[in-house]
């Protein structure tokens, strides 16, 4: 995968998150679940802000780290090898915080499971 296409890709999926995110707000109360337990239970509480602005902002800090990551790369492990595999690896890994994203919000939308 080209370094532009990867971009594309990542900023595609950071729009998708801010456009989910802007289509719960309404949808959400103020106060939502921020952590589950291992039971799946909801153990801690906070504002909708947090879950509705935390993964479009990481998604954003991946696509910063996919730039850098290379040029603050020791010479000795250079990227260019394996460039298409690193550009595809983070697309993925933007596309699971997308997912998780989503996941999120619909069970902070319905923290009982109903």
């Amino acid at each position: 995968m080209s370094n532009r296409a990867s971009y594309i890709w990542m900023m595609a999926i950071l729009a998708a998150a801010s456009g989910y995110s802007a289509y719960m707000v309404s949808r959400l109360p103020d106060i939502v679940p921020t952590h589950w337990n291992a039971a799946g239970k909801a153990d801690q509480y906070g504002s909708k802000w947090l879950n509705l602005l935390l993964s479009p902002g990481l998604i954003l800090f991946m696509i910063v780290l996919t730039m850098a990551l290379p040029a603050l790369s020791p010479k000795n492990y250079s990227l260019d090898s394996f460039r298409g595999t690193y550009n595809l690896l983070m697309v993925g890994l933007t596309g699971l915080f997308l997912y998780i994203h989503i996941v999120l919000l619909i069970s902070s939308a319905d923290p009982g499971g109903n």
